[in-house]
Formats: structure tokens, sequence, C-alpha cells
């Protein structure tokens, strides 16, 4: 979406939802939403935007920081400047007194990429306004929601991972074969390396982990932390990237291998559990997308009573999946999969991604599965390879 579209998406969402305004606050340009809006600028005050359904959309900014407003934000904005601190109070009293008014915070805090505005300044709004109201389902709207060719950069960017995870369990087979060392830490080296030759970028190391290291949900193998690879190991890999593209949408996927012709049953038995409650969580979208709303909460809730039904409750230790965007971290700043670590009750739109990867954890094994899944014409459409059986590696043990 271009700017002049994002303030349309603000105003109907502003005139569905019965609310006067949206105020966007900012301090030295941390704020995605304002990112979004204006670009990556140099600014060291403090910095407010304010748009509504009857007036031109208004930036309230320090004089020092108006010069790295660009110029032809002016059609779009009304530029309102402020010198002593009083000068900000008064402005922001003229402009939102009395107004039932969203802005960028959540409940206790629990959806960190939706606050960005400090306590003291929510006293300061306060004070002012008559409403607030979080902007939660509106940041997903403006930074979550893809468009076609977003939506072509995740797929791409999906298929070129989904051969180099290939490639990764390959190599390792090939190592263990012919009797060569192999640790979690030259494997990661070796998918970075792959990364690069496809014009992938990624933020981190992926995740290589075998047997009770994978039971760290974030272990990452490092030059002087890192196991040896040996027949009869249960190998964990989860890897991410996106093109090399600006606006390039990450693909984000976990999958398990074991270093012999034949799975352990006790490895099969709870690697099913994962592919069947993420099943349980696809049918329950597809059943209910376009008739009701769904929240991000409700599907972890159906995978997690999955899970806990077959009695690995307690060794499922995190959110079911996270939101899946464009920008410097996998992490999205839309919906997620979540009523474990926060309650979230942000609706699941058309035109996001977001994972599904529950997991297994326990003393000497971890386990995940994740997929990639898009709404689309509201319906659940999985963007990525779907593994149902843990890969055996032609390995004798």
């Amino acid at each position: 979406m271009n700017l002049k579209e994002k303030i349309e998406v603000i105003k109907n969402y502003l005139k569905g939802n019965n609310k006067d305004c949206y105020v966007i606050y900012d301090y030295c340009c941390t704020n995605s939403v304002l990112i979004s809006l204006l670009g990556k600028h140099f600014f060291t005050r403090k910095l407010f935007i304010i748009i509504d359904l009857k007036n031109k959309a208004r930036i309230i900014c320090h004089t020092i920081d108006r010069s790295a407003i660009d110029e032809n934000l002016a059609k779009y904005f009304k530029i309102l400047e402020y010198k002593r601190w009083q000068q900000l109070i008064d402005i922001l009293k003229k402009e939102l007194h009395g107004k039932d008014a969203l802005v960028d915070y959540s409940e206790y805090g629990l959806l960190p990429r939706c606050s960005y505005c400090d306590w003291g300044s929510m006293e300061l709004l306060k004070s002012i306004t008559k409403k607030l109201s979080s902007s939660c389902d509106l940041i997903s709207q403006l930074c979550a929601t893809l468009d076609d060719e977003q939506i072509l950069s995740h797929k791409k960017a999906m298929e070129k991972i989904s051969k180099i995870k290939d490639k990764a369990f390959k190599m390792i087979e090939n190592y263990l074969k012919q009797g060569r060392e192999i640790d979690e830490f030259m494997v990661a080296q070796f998918i970075c390396k792959c990364y690069a030759s496809e014009h992938l970028v990624s933020d981190s190391l992926p995740i290589v982990a075998v047997n009770d290291n994978a039971s760290n949900p974030h272990y990452e193998p490092s030059k002087n932390k890192s196991s040896k690879i040996k027949a009869g190991d249960l190998i964990l890999i989860d890897l991410w990237a996106k093109l090399d593209c600006e606006n390039g949408v990450w693909a984000d996927i976990t999958w398990m291998a074991y270093a012999g012709k034949e799975v352990p049953q006790k490895y099969q038995e709870a690697f099913d559990v994962l592919v069947k409650g993420t099943f349980q969580a696809l049918e329950y979208l597809n059943d209910n997308l376009g008739k009701c709303e769904i929240c991000g909460y409700e599907i972890d809730d159906v995978v997690r009573n999955f899970l806990a039904k077959h009695g690995y409750s307690k060794y499922f230790t995190h959110r079911t999946g996270h939101s899946i965007a464009y920008g410097n971290s996998p992490h999205g700043e839309g919906v997620n999969i979540d009523n474990y670590e926060a309650h979230d009750t942000r609706k699941i739109t058309n035109n996001i991604i977001f994972s599904l990867e529950p997991g297994i954890y326990m003393a000497k094994f971890g386990m995940r599965r994740e997929i990639n899944v898009l709404i689309k014409d509201d319906k659940a459409q999985v963007t990525s390879p779907m593994q149902e059986k843990i890969i055996c590696l032609n390995v004798s043990i």
C-alpha cells in the first residue's frame, strides 16, 4: 500500500469502529507504523501523527526535526511545529480534547509490537482525550497486510529455503555415511552460505539442534557451543529467510529428521500429534473464515487443547505461531497465534501470513513442526511444504 491508501485504511477503520482519530506516537523513529507512513528518518524529539475523518492528517514535530520531514508529505499532512514542551501539550489539547482515540498500546503491554506509547505519554493523552483504545488490529492492517507482489516474494523465498533444507539434511547424511565428523554449527554455516548463493538474507543463524538441544526452542549453535551429529540422533532444523529486496516477506519452516533407517516409535508418535494438531487448526480456520471473526488466541486454543488431550500440554511451552510479514525480523507486526504468552485478540484477516508451529520439548529430545499459512479469500492456504513423517537419513546405526 502507498501512503494515500494507508491513510484511507486508517480512516475506514475509524469509521467502521466509531472512533474519532488515530494518534501515532514516536520517539527517535522507532514506531513501525510511523515508519510505514513517513519512512525511516532522523527524528530526535517526540513526534505525533493524528489522523481523523474530518481534517487533513497532522504531524506534530519539534522545530529541530522539521527538516527531516520530506516536503512531498505536505500534500498528505499538515505540519504543526513546537519548540517548548508547553507548546507540544497545548497543540495536543487543541487537536485531541474530548476525542475517542486509538493509540499504539496493548492491554497490560502483552503485545510488544503494538506497544509503542510509553506510560508517561499515555498519561498525557488520557488527560486530554475522552477515551483511549488499542490500535492493535489497525497496526496489523497497516504493517502485516500483504499485496500480491509481497505474497509472491514470500512464496519464492519459501521455495528456496525448502530446497536448502533438503540440501542440509543430505549433507548430514553424506557426512555420516562417509564416517566424517559433522556438528550443528557446520550445518548452520552451510545453510547461511546457501542463503547468500540464493540471494536470501536472514537476521541470524538458523537453528540446527540434535536430541536434547532441540528441547530449547531458541537454541543456537555456535563455534564454541555445538554438538556433534551422530547416527541415531534426532535432528531439528529451523530456517528462515527472505529475498534480498525491499519489502521482501519472510519464509520460516522447521523440519525433523532421524539419523537412521527407521524412526523410533516414540519420536514418530509424538510427531504425529504435532501433524494432527496443525491440521486441526487449518480445519478450524477453513470452517469459520468468512462466517465469523476469528482471533489469534482461538487457533492457539485449538492446537494446545489437542496436544493436551494426548498428554503433551506441559511439553508445549510457547505460542502456536507468529505473524510473518516484511521488515527486519521474521516475527511480523500482525496477529500471533497465541493464548499462552499473551491473549492475542487481534483478528485473522485476508492477505496475512503466519506460522503454525506446535512443539514438544521433553528432557531428552525436542521437536517442532512449522508451516506457513496465507489467508486469502477467506481460506487458509499452506504456502510451505507439509512434513507428515520424520525424514529417515540412510545411515547405519
